[in-house]
């Protein structure tokens, strides 16, 4: 992909980029030694290459710290996190998005009843990764259950759920699954039900998003284009595959 200047002139300080994203959400993006790979930085640079802008990508910690570094300023985009209300208080998100991304409820196997929607969750005890968000619907469910835990880290999710402290699991889809399958661990646990049709979108920090107008638009064509083309699905299937392979522990 060659790199072009946008037709609309930025100011100069547009022109460089200080990216990072959730450390441990694949194939979309993850913490590899002291930086974040993952289908949505590799998409991300490709765009901004195109658009003559220098992009920095480091890992900022846990996934809170992140959202944190952006509305201080020191992060000026975040690629593939979910749309929210509150969110969008200090993001400007790309009118497309980025990709379809179902959230899953994971539950134990081998339990009599299980769950098949929200309204069968009341009443159970759950938890969500500390700090993910799942749109306006799941969000508003989470916040009403007594039951739920907010906990910190796949890992510790899942093992909570393995010992029956939980009885259930709100994660991204190909998070849990790409989780589950590369520690071998698909034979404790199913996914109970799947909510589909949910997005992903890119989201510029409102101090970058003030000033760099232009930027910001040519991004989003260039999106919906590598969209049309098939790259983006592409890339998430080229990163699962690397997840799958590469970060298999035993």
């Amino acid at each position: 992909m060659g790199t072009f200047q946008v037709a609309i002139a930025d100011p100069v300080n547009c022109y460089s980029v200080n990216i990072s994203a959730h450390p441990n959400y694949p194939p979309f993006h993850w913490k590899e030694k002291d930086t974040i790979v993952g289908a949505s930085i590799d998409i991300s640079q490709k765009i901004f290459e195109r658009l003559g802008v220098e992009v920095s990508v480091s890992y900022e910690g846990p996934w809170k710290r992140v959202l944190m570094s952006a509305k201080q300023g020191k992060i000026d985009f975040i690629p593939a996190l979910k749309k929210t209300s509150d969110r969008q208080e200090y993001f400007l998100f790309t009118h497309n998005e980025f990709s379809i991304n179902p959230v899953a409820i994971f539950v134990r196997k081998g339990e009599t009843k299980v769950p098949a929607s929200l309204e069968d969750l009341v009443g159970l005890f759950g938890s969500i990764n500390a700090g993910d968000k799942h749109g306006d619907k799941i969000d508003s469910f989470v916040l009403k259950q007594p039951n739920m835990q907010f906990i910190h880290g796949l890992a510790q999710n899942f093992e909570m759920l393995k010992l029956g402290r939980t009885d259930y699991f709100i994660t991204g889809f190909y998070t849990g699954y790409d989780y589950l399958k590369s520690n071998e661990l698909s034979e404790h646990f199913k996914m109970a039900f799947k909510i589909n049709g949910l997005k992903v979108h890119n989201g510029f920090a409102l101090h970058y998003a003030k000033e760099c107008n232009a930027i910001i638009k040519e991004f989003d064509k260039q999106l919906s284009l590598l969209k049309q083309k098939g790259e983006i699905e592409q890339s998430i299937n080229d990163y699962n595959e690397l997840w799958l392979g590469k970060y298999k522990e035993h």
